[in-house]
């Protein structure tokens, strides 16, 4: 309909077209015409008059006009022209004034120079149609309409112009040939523009008709690629999804659902996984369609049926596909049919000899799906047979690399536990042997010496069980804080003399100033972390000096930091520094021992308080550590804004 209508457009456009130029073409021929036959009139007179009346005009005419002889012989003279339609005649001289004229009366009549007389006096002929409205045209205006022409009068063939000749002539001839000759103008461009819109129209509708033939043709092969191009879309969507590393099986569901509902024109579609053991149904995702019902109600159809049901339709077939849903032999099927159900369209997902799920598709339309239809749906089916073949490789995957993980940890664990339990009770265990020897005869000073060492092993122990108890809470979710409104400053003074006393080779500084805002913390937990924290860089400090600083951020926190001047962390190990059970072996702490549980524990109680730790490191210039606190408020006591101040302990 729209290229007929273009059609129709085009001939309406090009018929006004055609008459428009037609006209104009017409017009502008006719006066082209009637101006030729106007100047070969003009011509003629202006080569035929003057040598006739140039004798006759002498001074004495030129100054009172023609009277007697003089008129006589002008009249004679002009006499000759008479065949040529001459009507009325005036000569004037150069003052405008009438020096003769067929009508006597207007001899010596003087009138205002006219554009004609004045071009004639500059040597031209003028010639035109005269609608005698002049004043000196009162006599004419009987005859309706005269050729007026102006030519040069010349006494006796002398150059100079002493008047002008104005004759009026009869055109009814000149009318006649002008009208005949406008008649078969206007009849040849009638025919000529006929013939030309009616040649255009054919070749136009002829080129009309190919171009909607072709365009038809060409929408059915939009139509197909489209549908062809949107199946391989789906079938690439899932695709992808596939071939996600974390494959989720839902989601892949999902977008097989919404790609059917792309390439299919249906009111209801599902995918039903089944167990491959035993057939059972275990989940099944649901669609709503894209069509509407024949009512407008655009309501969906639950497109579900039985295992069993589905089985009996297939029949070890990868499709089933009915045009009549009413017509199938089937009560879950004919429910559907009662719902408004016209077709039905079954595909198995099938892999290898197994079934592990079905696709069902409904649409209110009858014969709705075709064999190119099911053919799509089939190798959607495929996609998803892979789907969930990986997903159930990929847990059965996880599963295994979990429980290895499990076993891996649990032999580090019994082998770290078995190395720290080991050394402390050698030492214990050898001293008090050697105290408990009938041989033995130790001083004073000997026995407090062995003593203090079986002290220092029993508290490692301790130590060592606490850590994993602590570990074991916060795994557990156990963990219990207490927060409090803590000074940091006067806090990491008590903290600081406390370590001192373990490493008495260590020099401990706390650059806290006392502006800072109070922290919100539990005491006890905040003690765990900053003893771990200061431990492992006594531990590993190649200097004598370790330092614990504080700064407020301007924000919301404050930030501690805990520096030594040791012997770095390579970069490769800083990822994993606040792991269970990591340790950085080097050769430079052979020495040193622990379980790899200090920093993990730092990392869940500053967490677990609010707050986030990290590490900065250089091999050979030394490690900090650092972690955030929630400021509660700023203290009472100091209303600027705090920064990092002076020792206020060494």
């Amino acid at each position: 309909m729209k290229r007929i209508t273009l059609l129709l457009q085009f001939s309406v456009i090009s018929l006004v077209l055609m008459i428009g130029i037609g006209l104009i073409l017409g017009f502008d021929l006719t006066n082209y015409f009637q101006q030729a036959a106007i100047n070969q009139q003009r011509d003629a007179i202006r080569d035929l008059v003057p040598p006739i009346i140039g004798d006759h005009i002498t001074d004495d005419v030129l100054a009172n006009g023609a009277h007697g002889a003089s008129y006589k012989e002008i009249e004679l003279a002009l006499g000759s022209l008479g065949g040529s339609g001459l009507v009325r005649v005036k000569i004037w001289n150069r003052d405008g004034t009438v020096v003769y004229s067929d009508d006597p009366n207007l001899i010596g009549q003087k009138y205002p120079l006219t554009d004609e007389l004045q071009q004639t006096f500059s040597g031209l002929t003028v010639a035109a149609l005269s609608p005698l409205t002049k004043a000196e045209n009162v006599d004419e205006r009987g005859f309706g309409e005269l050729l007026e022409v102006y030519t040069p009068v010349r006494q006796g063939g002398k150059p100079e112009i002493v008047g002008s000749f104005e004759g009026y002539y009869d055109i009814t001839d000149l009318r006649e040939r002008i009208n005949n000759s406008s008649e078969f103008l206007w009849i040849s461009i009638l025919f000529g523009f006929s013939f030309l819109y009616i040649s255009l129209f054919t070749l136009v509708r002829s080129a009309s008709q190919r171009i909607t033939h072709q365009a038809r043709e060409n929408a059915v092969l939009l139509d197909d690629t489209q549908r062809k191009a949107a199946r391989l879309q789906v079938v690439n969507e899932l695709a992808r999804s596939i071939n996600q590393s974390a494959l989720d099986l839902d989601e892949v569901f999902q977008t097989a659902l919404r790609g059917i509902d792309r390439i299919l024109p249906n009111n209801g579609a599902s995918i039903s996984l089944l167990d491959e053991k035993n057939g059972d149904l275990l989940d099944t995702v649901h669609s709503e369609g894209n069509d509407t019902a024949s009512d407008g109600s655009g309501r969906s159809i639950q497109a579900e049926v039985s295992v069993a049901c589905a089985q009996r339709l297939l029949d070890n077939k990868d499709t089933f596909l009915s045009g009549d849903a009413a017509t199938i032999n089937e009560p879950e099927v004919l429910g559907l049919a009662k719902q408004g159900a016209g077709s039905l369209l079954l595909a198995a997902i099938n892999l290898g000899g197994r079934r592990l799920g079905l696709i069902t598709i409904t649409a209110y339309r009858k014969n709705a799906f075709g064999p190119s239809d099911a053919q799509i749906v089939k190798g959607v089916a495929d996609q998803l047979a892979i789907a969930i073949e990986n997903t159930w490789l990929i847990a059965e995957t996880a599963e295994t690399t979990a429980l290895r993980e499990a076993n891996k940890l649990k032999d580090e664990f019994m082998s770290m536990v078995s190395h720290e339990l080991r050394t402390p009770l050698a030492s214990i265990k050898g001293y008090s042997r050697t105290l408990l020897a009938d041989d033995g005869h130790w001083d004073d000073q000997t026995r407090h010496e062995f003593l203090d060492i079986i002290s220092d092993e029993s508290d490692k122990l301790t130590d060592l069980v606490e850590n994993l108890l602590e570990m074991t809470r916060i795994e557990g979710g156990r963990l219990r804080i207490v927060p409090e409104h803590i000074l940091l400053w006067r806090y990491c003074d008590e903290v600081i003399t406390r370590i001192s006393k373990h490493y008495p080779q260590i020099k401990f500084e706390c650059n806290i100033n006392d502006k800072l805002p109070v922290i919100e913390a539990d005491p006890r937990r905040l003690e765990q972390v900053l003893m771990n924290l200061l431990q492992n860089a006594a531990k590993y400090s190649q200097s004598s000096t370790v330092e614990l600083k504080a700064e407020y951020d301007g924000d919301s926190n404050v930030v501690v930091y805990v520096k030594d001047n040791g012997i770095g962390i390579p970069p490769e190990h800083l990822p994993h520094i606040f792991e269970k059970f990591y340790r950085v072996e080097s050769q430079s702490d052979s020495a040193n021992t622990g379980t790899g549980l200090g920093l993990a524990i730092a990392k869940a109680l500053v967490e677990v308080m609010g707050g986030r730790i990290g590490v900065t490191s250089a091999p050979g210039k030394g490690t900090t550590f650092y972690f955030t606190l929630p400021v509660l408020a700023l203290s009472e006591a100091h209303d600027a804004e705090p920064a990092v101040g002076t020792s206020r302990r060494s």
